[in-house]
């Protein structure tokens, strides 16, 4: 035997069975590999209809840096120092960009719809007895709680991906309700919207509060002439979010209701080729196990 039929043999038993046996073995099994093969992916596109169907909603949208100020009272921040500190202001204040998608992928956002909507009944629905208004589980470790929810949520209902080339992000939901999914997607980028505007309100009205105090207090005309213009600033900014409904996320494409052949799981090409796959794979296997014992007894 030369060297390259030695780096083919496989020892088994007492015995050298070449590789070359074994893909005689698969040729005349292949009857059987190729119908349980078949019967694999029939198997895996069948079971596909027992999957209840997901639909994905998605909302295109743009966000909008809220600066707090040009470059100008970018300087006078500068020269007020520790009072702009203390004021809650920066060079480069306002609801960034980061800050906004932070927002969008954030616990509190997911956590507060769950709770205002009642939602855990939703999302656990085959835990759920709707005709009882009660959990299947009476036991009080099996009832979901909101951490629960937002786990499954965020693992698999909420989805966030963005473009940095272009700054558009896209925010969606998935879910096995078409309207439901679309009407979510709609409704969670409100809320941001919503929650960042208020936040910008509470935070200016606070810092024009506190710098009125701190210009009552200066004698020093030059600081409290900064101080004004950036009251003045701070008072835009309020006026701004005041106006804008969409604050920090501008819709370009809001979620619509997906078709019905637009759903995203089950995927019964991808199931049925899976099932192929294995079944082939695991008859294969089996001819092989099935011949190996067959050389042992005759031996």
């Amino acid at each position: 035997m030369n060297q390259a039929e030695a780096d083919i043999t496989v020892v088994r038993g007492s015995g050298d069975v070449s590789l070359l046996d074994y893909l005689l073995a698969l040729w005349s099994s292949k009857g059987i590999i190729v119908t349980a093969a078949l019967l694999g992916s029939i198997a895996g596109f069948g079971g596909s209809f027992l999957i209840t169907p997901a639909y994905q909603a998605t909302t295109v949208l743009l966000p909008i840096s809220q600066d707090a100020g040009s470059s100008a009272v970018a300087g006078l921040v500068s020269r007020l120092g520790g009072l702009a500190s203390l004021a809650g202001l920066a060079a480069g204040g306002g609801t960034g960009r980061d800050e906004a998608i932070a927002y969008l992928r954030s616990r509190q956002l997911v956590t507060d719809f769950i709770v205002e909507k009642n939602l855990l009944p939703v999302l656990f629905h085959e835990d759920w007895d709707a005709g009882k208004e009660a959990w299947r589980e009476a036991g009080e470790e099996d009832v979901p709680t909101v951490g629960d929810g937002y786990k499954l949520f965020d693992e698999h209902v909420r989805g966030l991906s963005e473009d940095r080339r272009t700054g558009i992000v896209k925010f969606s939901i998935t879910w096995h309700d078409r309207a439901q999914a679309a009407a979510w997607a709609n409704e969670l980028v409100r809320r941001a919207n919503g929650s960042l505007r208020s936040r910008t309100l509470e935070e200016s009205t606070r810092t024009i509060n506190y710098l009125k105090e701190e210009a009552e207090r200066t004698d020093a005309i030059e600081v409290r002439q900064a101080i004004y213009r950036l009251i003045e600033e701070q008072v835009k900014a309020a006026a701004v979010a005041s106006a804008r409904e969409q604050f920090s996320f501008k819709v370009i494409d809001p979620a619509a209701v997906p078709e019905l052949r637009e759903r995203v799981r089950p995927r019964r090409v991808l199931l049925a080729a899976t099932g192929f796959v294995v079944a082939f794979i695991a008859s294969a296997f089996f001819v092989w196990i099935r011949d190996d014992l067959r050389r042992r007894s005759a031996t």
